[in-house]
């Protein structure tokens, strides 16, 4: 799956969650709760999408020559 199609599916199952719990709240009547949630929900989505597009393309793969975890030891 490609970076894109993984920052694509965080967003929309945040905007699910975020959707249910403000059809959650509003059925307690905690107004100030769903405009809270709301926000949130939409400053979280907006910086997932950002550090996507902040990173140059292909920034999330290690180099295939480097060591793994530099533990190796070698005489």
């Amino acid at each position: 799956m490609s970076e894109r199609s993984k920052v694509i599916w965080a967003v929309v199952g945040l905007a699910i969650a975020v959707v249910g719990a403000d059809l959650w709240l509003s059925r307690l009547g905690a107004w100030g709760l769903v405009i809270y949630c709301t926000v949130l929900g939409a400053v979280i989505g907006w910086l997932l999408v950002a550090d996507h597009l902040r990173r140059p393309h292909g920034a999330g793969r290690p180099d295939p020559g480097a060591s793994p975890h530099g533990l190796e030891w070698s005489p």
